[in-house]
């Protein structure tokens, strides 16, 4: 049998749970010390995962759909996630709030969107219930679709680069060596051995430790105007090597 002493240990242990509400950090399956970039991320892949469009036949649903919505909203604004730490969600239903009910929204709201590394053309970066509302009257969803503007030098096909380097013909007979800017600002320095640079593409946006690689395709320019015959004599001696041609597809596997 359990002494007194133990009993009400245990009673005040769950006067705890009921006065902290929900566990906003377990909705968001976040640490307690998740960094607000944590939990952005956290929220836009459970929001996704947990919207009531794809789960048509889970009865819970809403009720766990509503409550990431409460989670984010509390756990991304520093005020209100240090109110939530000392005094649970009861502190902020009880004058945490300037404004009361910390779910409703009755204000002018600054919707911020954060560019993660990798992120794709098409990426849906989604606010719940900051769209229109609904006939039933529940507020919509808002979504931001990422769409990726065109760049001068690079081209990006998933986490891979592409660009296009002209070089003369002396350059690809003798040797040579350059630096591309990145799109971080960063040199990536190239030499005649044509090799592909490692670790230069698009950091992956699931795992951005895996990056995708850079391409170079080096476009030979030719000397303007006809050589002599003897010129053309020169350079057969020079290179030493014979007629050859070969036809085939220059872009498989890109």
């Amino acid at each position: 049998m359990a002494s007194p002493v133990h009993m009400c240990l245990i009673i005040l242990h769950i006067s705890l749970i009921v006065l902290a509400g929900r566990d906003f950090y377990a909705i968001l399956n976040v640490p307690r010390d998740a960094s607000t970039k944590q939990i952005k991320k956290a929220y836009r892949k459970l929001a996704m995962e947990l919207h009531p469009d794809k789960n048509p036949d889970n009865p819970d649903i809403e009720e766990k759909f509503h409550d990431l919505g409460a989670a984010y909203e509390v756990l991304s604004d520093p005020d209100k996630r240090k109110t939530y730490d000392r005094h649970g969600e009861e502190g902020l239903k009880d004058g945490g709030m300037k404004h009361g009910d910390p779910f409703s929204i009755t204000e002018e709201k600054l919707l911020e969107i954060e560019i993660e590394p990798g992120m794709r053309d098409g990426h849906v970066y989604p606010f719940l219930s900051e769209g229109e509302p609904h006939i039933d009257g529940e507020p919509g969803d808002l979504r931001f679709i990422i769409k990726q503007a065109k760049h001068p030098v690079f081209e990006r096909k998933n986490d891979d680069l592409y660009t296009n380097v002209t070089i003369n013909l002396q350059d690809a007979l003798v040797g040579f060596e350059m630096d591309i800017t990145h799109l971080d600002g960063h040199k990536v320095w190239i030499i005649s051995t044509f090799s592909q640079p490692k670790g230069e593409g698009m950091p992956n946006f699931e795992n951005n430790n895996i990056v995708g690689i850079l391409y170079i395709t080096f476009d030979v320019e030719f000397p303007k105007g006809e050589l002599t015959d003897e010129q053309k004599k020169h350079a057969v001696e020079l290179l030493q090597m014979s007629s050859d041609q070969k036809v085939y597809n220059g872009l498989q596997g890109y």
